[in-house]
């Protein structure tokens, strides 16, 4: 369960050894920011997280185990209530429309909502064109 998660164990692109990243050092800490330089892991590690909770076989360039205090694998934690925020998240799940002053946020389903939109106005105006130029 996510409330005996101590540490992750990476393994995969970057991290071809494997790595243990400590989060919580006891079970009351349950808050943790990753923060650091730009090419440092920080997507790799979420992407790993996201990969292992949508995938439980496995079978992505990039892995994440969770421990416990005694460095156990945790084998249930995929079915827990675990939400990855990261840059992709924000990639498919959030997007501004920004017009002078009238930014519109759009989320989740309406952001293929504005691209189909988009497509439209497009094919709108290219019919236009071949209208104006056909008469």
């Amino acid at each position: 369960m996510i409330r005996d998660i101590c540490s992750l164990n990476i393994k995969g692109r970057y991290f071809s050894e494997g790595i243990n990243l400590p989060l919580f050092p006891d079970k009351q800490s349950r808050f943790i920011l990753v923060y650091g330089r730009n090419g440092s892991g920080k997507s790799t590690i979420s992407e790993g997280i996201s990969e292992t909770l949508k995938n439980k076989d496995v079978t992505a360039d990039i892995t994440v185990e969770a421990l416990d205090q005694q460095n156990n694998i945790i084998n249930d934690w995929v079915n827990d209530n675990i939400y990855v925020f990261n840059e992709k998240y924000i990639e498919n799940n959030i997007k501004f429309a920004e017009d002078g002053l009238q930014t519109i946020l759009l989320l989740g389903k309406q952001i293929n909502l504005k691209d189909e939109i988009d497509e439209c106005e497009k094919s709108l105006n290219e019919f236009k064109n071949k209208y104006e130029l056909n008469n």
